[in-house]
């Protein structure tokens, strides 16, 4: 057997078949519970089969035999136990207990279970007659790390995404900064030259030759 889960809530599952003659299922349930010393909330009772026994009797004339699908979970090793011994009792015995004749009684079946809904504050028992079996302890786990690894690839992604509209964006802002810039106002200088002075004495003389 697997070892159990960490953290998890278990309780053991008893499982047995029980055939009756006659079958009221309101007290048949309290009488088992009674019985069992389980907790009404934690037993499940199931019809299997009816079928009609014709019988001579003519007190008792026709009987119906009913057979049972009957689980119980108990919250510890102890009360498990207590469970099984009270339920493998005489058929007399439980017929006198259960106020039923009860005809059969399987050996009771005992397994380790996983309560269904047992972390939601409820009565602990069975979930709508529901048990969750122990399937080797790693399937849970084994979902929770498939969802972390699609969040984790859903998020890079998406930082991958982000990056590249933001390099696009930073790209275009510089393109259009470089085109706002007159070309005029880069490298200009002026080209106004002034005579050299040799010209300027040239024209002086010349004129005072004339006069």
């Amino acid at each position: 057997m697997s070892p159990l889960a960490s953290g998890a809530t278990y309780q053991t599952s008893i499982s047995l078949t029980a055939t009756v003659t006659t079958y009221n299922a309101v007290a048949f349930k309290t009488a088992l519970s009674d019985v069992s010393q389980i907790p009404e909330s934690s037993i499940t009772v199931s019809v299997l089969t009816r079928r009609s026994l014709a019988k001579l009797s003519a007190a008792r004339g026709l009987q119906t035999s009913t057979n049972l699908q009957i689980v119980m979970l108990a919250a510890t090793a102890l009360a498990a136990e207590t469970a099984v011994t009270r339920m493998s009792q005489d058929l007399s015995v439980l017929s006198s207990q259960l106020g039923t004749t009860v005809t059969a009684v399987s050996a009771p079946s005992v397994t380790t279970v996983a309560v269904a809904g047992s972390g939601s504050g409820g009565s602990g028992g069975l979930v709508d007659g529901n048990v969750a079996a122990q399937s080797g302890g790693g399937g849970s786990s084994d979902d929770n790390m498939a969802v972390i690894v699609i969040l984790a690839v859903v998020v890079v992604v998406l930082i991958a995404v982000v990056g590249v509209v933001v390099r696009r964006r930073m790209m275009k802002r510089t393109s259009t900064i470089v085109k706002a810039v007159p070309v005029s106002a880069v490298g200009t200088t002026s080209t106004t030259t002034s005579p050299p002075a040799g010209v300027e004495m040239d024209s002086k003389q010349a004129e005072e030759s004339k006069i």
